[in-house]
């Protein structure tokens, strides 16, 4: 059995436990870069990939997709997936089978993650952040407004990174970076071509799953079609470091940031628009993206566990960091020049023009603003 340890952030302590499988390798890869051989603790939170099922005794929902209660574990089901912890959310032992999807686990790990660092009142912000020309940039937006494409543009132009999809900030205008990988897909191979796979090694890699997966009996079209299924329908991520994916730029662990750039798509634009917005409009946005992205979910998981064991306080634990986060969000943007970048929606960033109008757009942002100031920019 395979166990590995990981140290996130210093704060929370994550126990991995399994020999492989999707549930596992994801998770373990999600939080490479925090890996730690001997830890000096106990470990805050243990994942473990099982193939028990449980057998719920009460269960909230559909048969196949539901909350239940098995014994003294809250179960999440989902047809043949499940998740199993403790209704307290403390000892967060997950046993989890093996076509789990691995960011639900995500949620619960990350919410004790997030409710340690409130405590030095640092809130979970969903952005890409890079160091560009000088200056700190945040970009929060909505998944697919162009989070990790507008990070590699100004990557590949000689900037640094942060993060590619959340970051911590801090009420004195601060940002902690969190260097998880990346969620490669086809929109940033065909975007960008330093990422492209090799001719040969793709025809490889179509070779070898023909010759493991499939039946030699079927025909082309059968095969070529359970590939493409494979590769671009199944939901399993290829997840990638930043730091391989573009050699020369360096991780930033913490800085003082100079603009908070909301991203947007514009599918009837041409060309990418940068303007100042009013503080009160990105704080809106992070509410609504915060509940897109993280706390739907959480919210849901808190309530079930609440309703199938009373004496749980999982929601009443949810409703104080999401009310935290956003007093520490606000506090944070009130010292930070806030601005929106719409950017046209087009599939292959390169061809089109748009790395080079990113790059162009975020060389000059105003690091300084009035109240009420409004500044335009076009590029």
């Amino acid at each position: 059995m395979v166990t590995t340890y990981h140290n996130i952030l210093d704060t929370l302590l994550v126990e991995i436990i399994g020999e492989s499988g999707r549930s596992v390798d994801q998770i373990r890869r999600m939080y490479d870069r925090f890996r730690v051989e001997e830890p000096n603790r106990t470990p805050d939170i243990c994942c473990v990939l099982s193939d028990e099922k449980p057998q719920s005794d009460e269960v909230l929902g559909h048969p196949r997709d539901n909350y239940g209660r098995d014994g003294n574990n809250f179960v999440v089901q989902s047809g043949s997936n499940y998740l199993v912890t403790d209704p307290d959310w403390q000892e967060f032992a997950m046993n989890r089978s093996p076509g789990w999807e691995p960011f639900k686990t995500v949620y619960m790990i990350e919410f004790e993650l997030r409710r340690r660092l409130l405590e030095n009142r640092q809130a979970l912000i969903h952005a890409s952040g890079v160091q560009f020309e000088g200056q700190t940039i945040l970009f929060p937006a909505w998944r697919s407004a162009g989070k990790t494409n507008t990070l590699l543009s100004l990557l590949f132009a000689g900037g640094d990174y942060l993060s590619d999809d959340r970051l911590w900030v801090d009420e004195d205008g601060s940002v902690q970076g969190y260097p998880t990988p990346v969620n490669v897909g086809t929109e940033q191979l065909e975007s960008f071509t330093e990422l492209e796979t090799p001719e040969e090694k793709l025809d490889e890699k179509v070779e070898n799953f023909v010759d493991a997966k499939i039946d030699p009996s079927r025909s082309f079209f059968d095969k070529v079609a359970s590939y493409l299924a494979s590769q671009y329908i199944d939901s399993e991520r290829t997840f990638q470091d930043l730091h391989s994916m573009v050699p020369g730029a360096k991780y930033v662990d913490k800085a003082s940031v100079d603009a908070v750039v909301l991203l947007r798509a514009a599918p009837k634009q041409a060309r990418v628009n940068v303007e100042q917005i009013p503080t009160s409009q990105v704080v809106r946005a992070l509410r609504t993206i915060h509940h897109y992205e993280w706390n739907e979910q959480l919210e849901e998981y808190a309530m079930a566990t609440d309703s199938l064991f009373p004496a749980a306080d999982r929601t009443e634990v949810f409703e104080s960091i999401r009310t935290e986060e956003a007093q520490v969000q606000r506090q944070f943007l009130q010292s930070t020049p806030t601005l929106i970048a719409r950017i046209p929606r087009t599939r292959i960033w390169e061809a089109d023009g748009i790395r080079t109008q990113i790059t162009d757009a975020f060389s000059d942002l105003p690091t300084e603003v009035e109240p009420g100031q409004e500044t335009h920019m076009t590029t």
